[in-house]
């Protein structure tokens, strides 16, 4: 990821192979099957998430993110994060370990992502349980395992990032 102007605007490359996995994905969003059917809806919704969800994987797992933060320790604390991501991770946490305060943490992170340190870390868990539910795993198992501490909390984060909930989406996996 490069700066593109001095307004704070960022823009990535990615490479050839990936790009055209982007535009297929899209593709496949676009060009989708008949919307009239309530489970065509559902599979369209799902492609378009998970084009999202890759994007947003491609940026954090490449470190595309962390070349332009690195001067001020985003690019660690962004690492950090993704290496952790199924553990118990605080503020306090986290700030002690980058040795800075927690609301100078919460505002740098916020100016560099543009989201809070929760919802990066909410998203990224959605992530590994989107993944851990494609390779089988439960709903419920996939909860605890990427780091959620109750099922209602991620439900309710995986419907709103997802668009269903984690068994339909489970369902649409198996279909």
């Amino acid at each position: 990821m490069r700066k593109q102007s001095r307004n704070e605007h960022y823009h990535f490359h990615v490479d050839k192979k990936d790009f055209s996995r982007l535009i297929s994905m899209a593709d496949d969003v676009i060009d989708g099957p008949d919307l009239h059917r309530p489970a065509e809806k559902l599979i369209n919704r799902y492609q378009f998430c998970t084009l999202l969800v890759q994007a947003l994987n491609m940026m954090t797992s490449l470190d595309m993110i962390t070349q332009n933060y690195t001067s001020r320790g985003m690019g660690d604390m962004i690492r950090y994060i993704n290496s952790h991501v199924t553990e118990p991770l605080t503020l306090d946490d986290l700030a002690s370990s980058f040795h800075v305060s927690k609301y100078y943490l919460l505002r740098e992170f916020k100016k560099y992502t543009g989201i809070s340190v929760h919802q990066y870390l909410i998203i990224r868990r959605i992530f590994v349980s989107q993944e851990m539910i494609r390779r089988g795993t439960k709903p419920k198992e996939a909860c605890f395992q990427c780091g959620f501490t109750d099922y209602s909390s991620f439900y309710r984060a995986f419907k709103a990032k997802v668009g269903m909930s984690p068994e339909q989406y489970r369902q649409c996996m198996q279909s």
